[in-house]
């Protein structure tokens, strides 16, 4: 998972990672340490995906790339 670019996009849409981790649903403890070990569902990722309007490009680079 590329943390960094999932930071990125949500700090380019005027979020911070609390304020994103409120609008996708997820506690606030959860969400950084979802962001730390890269273990979102597949659920989360795309819920998170279309609160962002990410590509489909960006969604397998953030999500699926090693």
């Amino acid at each position: 998972m590329k943390t960094q670019k999932l930071k990125g996009e949500i700090i380019g849409n005027g979020m911070t990672l609390t304020e994103f981790a409120d609008e996708v649903g997820i506690s606030r403890p959860t969400f950084y340490r979802k962001i730390k070990d890269g273990s979102f569902t597949i659920d989360e990722a795309i819920k998170m995906a279309e609160k962002l309007n990410l590509s489909d490009h960006d969604i397998l680079y953030i999500f699926f790339a090693k």
